[in-house]
């Protein structure tokens, strides 16, 4: 059996209002995968390229980070 005929038996076999909720979960994956950034395939070649890059993945992984003292800053603005 598809996986669209699968979810479509147990859709027509929920409440409306867990239809709803289902409805809701679906926008909130579609959200996710829309603002999740795809991972680059850059890979530095200098000395210097290789520096810098190290450095913008630090400071995005301090942005994702509520902990850090980066994260912490861009929580309050």
């Amino acid at each position: 059996m598809g996986n669209e005929v699968e979810l479509l038996q147990h859709w027509r076999e929920l409440t409306p209002q867990k239809q709803q909720k289902v409805l809701e979960f679906v926008e909130l994956l579609k959200s996710e995968s829309e603002t999740t950034p795809p991972e680059s395939d850059f890979v530095p070649q200098t000395p210097l390229a290789k520096k810098l890059w190290s450095i913008r993945q630090r400071a995005i992984a301090g942005f994702k980070s509520p902990g850090s003292i980066i994260g912490k800053f861009w929580v309050g603005v």
